[in-house]
């Protein structure tokens, strides 16, 4: 599988970022504004965001398993899309507290086991903080006890209102939300009160274990693994010998995982622009870096380059259906391209800005099998 790896990477290199790349500057950029635009203007606000819709959907889950009606099913349902779209754009700051607590691992492993669900909720284990339950909980596992219990919204109430199992759902739905939430606490506190946000902004050198270091192998391997890879080129049969069209995410509502996708996607845009959370105004950026650095590639900015390669790949996307799972047994060479568009950036990020930008790559790829 490693090879099979190693030949797509070289593959691209050779089409999607052909080229040498230069830069002209002396690095005197400031890296600690930039550590202070990512902290206070994207990454805190983000998790801020996120902490008020997980803390909305444990609330609607505590109304629900209370008083299982449809109608506080329906608001369950839309809580949970809110937080999980709130997640995406804050999925790649895996850093302090967050990298502490394993958070995307436990909060968005999919697909998740189906079996081992159905078992703790009839043996009434709610215990989620095991290495081995990543794939038990968190987000997927709510897109199958708010949509895949039953075949339709009558038998799902069933679960929490008749089944003789009925208390144990309710009990595990409630450990699930909570749990997500409690993360969510964790990290906001970590980085508003818990001077985790001092400590990252003082950490502005140019080492391996720096906070710019850091961030920048959190960006790129988010963009390559959990983007790329997990969203579209797993569930596509990239990696392997057949399309695996249950593992797309979200399976279970099955007609958000190309909207949850784009906002990623965006919310990848938005970092490289050092774009401020739900702001039009920007800051200093991986962009404005390279930028400083007047990185050239191929008679063109690499920023340039960077942002007609993001362009490119949400086109692909744009043209999917909302549904990855019917995508893929319809059209899959459509799922395909995308991948080959994402992958554009993968290599002008690993091969021109991260030796650019004089950055260490920490993380290896992983193909998940």
């Amino acid at each position: 599988m490693k090879k099979v790896i190693l030949f797509l990477g070289i593959a691209a290199m050779l089409f999607a970022c052909s080229g040498e790349s230069s830069s002209s500057n002396t690095d005197t950029f400031d890296r600690k504004g930039m550590l202070e635009n990512w902290a206070d203007n994207i990454i805190i606000p983000s998790f801020q965001n996120y902490q008020s819709k997980t803390s909305a959907l444990a609330t609607a889950s505590a109304t629900f398993t209370t008083t299982p009606t449809e109608a506080n099913l329906t608001a369950l349902r839309a809580s949970w899309l809110e937080a999980y779209k709130a997640y995406q754009k804050v999925a790649a700051f895996e850093v302090g507290k967050a990298h502490d607590l394993m958070f995307r691992y436990y909060n968005n492993s999919f697909p998740v086991s189906v079996s081992d669900i159905n078992a703790n909720i009839a043996a009434g284990d709610n215990q989620l903080d095991l290495l081995t339950k990543f794939d038990e909980q968190g987000f997927p596992a709510l897109d199958y006890l708010l949509f895949g219990v039953g075949n339709d919204t009558a038998s799902i109430l069933a679960k929490y209102t008749t089944d003789t199992n009925a208390a144990k759902y309710k009990s595990y739905l409630m450990a699930v939300s909570t749990r997500i939430k409690s993360f969510s606490d964790l990290i906001v506190a970590d980085w508003t009160t818990g001077g985790y946000r001092t400590a990252y902004v003082l950490n502005n050198g140019t080492g391996v274990s720096s906070s710019t270091n850091k961030t920048i192998n959190l960006f790129v391997q988010y963009y390559e693994y959990y983007l790329r890879s997990v969203k579209i080129g797993f569930p596509a049969g990239k990696f392997s010998a057949t399309t695996r069209p249950s593992d797309v995410e979200a399976y279970y509502k099955n007609d958000i995982s190309k909207e949850l996708l784009e906002i990623g996607l965006q919310s990848s845009k938005d970092f490289f622009n050092g774009k401020h959370f739900n702001s039009t105004t920007t800051g200093l950026s991986l962009k404005a870096y390279l930028d400083y650095l007047n990185v050239v590639r191929s008679g063109e900015s690499l920023s340039t380059t960077i942002l007609s390669k993001y362009a490119e790949a949400s086109t692909s996307i744009g043209v999917l259906n909302a549904s990855f799972s019917q995508q893929i047994q319809t059209d899959n060479t459509k799922m395909l391209a995308a991948f080959d568009a994402l992958q554009k950036n993968v290599v002008c990020f690993k091969i021109d800005m991260i030796p650019a930008l004089n950055v260490v790559i920490d993380y290896q790829d992983n193909d998940g099998d």
